[in-house]
């Protein structure tokens, strides 16, 4: 899907590639944005179906797209294109969400735009081109660009929404399973009892404190199984406690 952005005010078509790893922009589009100066020379290569692409060097430009100006690093390539490609990475740093439903972008709760219907008639189909030669396979000093196709969105999108409760909503959550319970396949019926573990009072006070705060959260919950492996304090014959 391609979308616009802004270089050096001039306007451009942005291609949001969610399988790229790298972000790339073609020698025209800086001569038609004039903003070929502070170059880096690197030494790399892109792989092809039809061969490498050897890239010798990159620029970083300010890109705004929506609200959002950053500035990222573009490898050059000597490829006639009429967009510039950013990788899933950079539209995180942008903010940018794909709804594969029903193929909408957002950035912070607003809708951008496609601009593949631009002035410019840049056709999906035809944008995806130069995308798609990109392979998949890791290879030595070679950037690749793994492209998923779009009826696996759908697919995938359907499974996270009909799943939702099981991810977590933040980094304190760890999800919850509502449709199977948690089970365990054993190789055998015998039930597990193991010896409880040793540990200190100063120890059991912390485990407990913290068993207290997770089944309060309702992240664990109290089990009357056979099968155990107790973490406890373990008494002496004289009933004294070790330590």
């Amino acid at each position: 899907m391609i979308i616009q952005g802004r270089i050096n005010f001039k306007p451009v078509d942005v291609l949001l590639d969610t399988g790229s790893s790298v972000n790339i922009i073609p020698k025209n589009i800086i001569s038609q944005i004039k903003g070929y100066h502070n170059v880096e020379y690197v030494k790399t290569k892109i792989a092809t179906i039809n061969g490498e692409i050897e890239v010798s060097e990159a620029i970083t430009l300010q890109l705004k797209i929506g609200e959002i100006s950053e500035n990222i690093k573009f490898l050059i390539v000597n490829v006639e294109l009429k967009y510039l490609i950013i990788s899933n990475k950079t539209m995180s740093i942008f903010e940018l969400n794909i709804n594969f439903s029903d193929y909408k972008i957002f950035q912070r709760g607003k809708q951008i735009l496609k601009n593949y219907e631009s002035k410019k008639n840049i056709k999906e189909n035809e944008t995806l081109k130069f995308s798609n030669k990109i392979i998949t396979k890791k290879t030595d000093n070679v950037f690749n660009i793994e492209i998923i196709p779009n009826s696996d969105y759908d697919i995938i999108n359907m499974i996270i929404d009909k799943y939702k409760h099981v991810f977590a909503k933040n980094k304190f959550d760890v999800g919850e399973l509502k449709c199977n319970s948690p089970k365990i396949i054993l190789t055998s019926e015998l039930p597990i009892a193991n010896r409880p573990y040793r540990i200190s009072f100063k120890d059991d006070t912390e485990i407990k404190k913290q068993l207290d705060a997770l089944l309060k959260a309702g992240i664990i919950k109290p089990s009357y199984s056979s099968y155990a492996a107790p973490i406890t304090l373990a008494f002496k014959k004289e009933d004294n406690a070790r330590t």
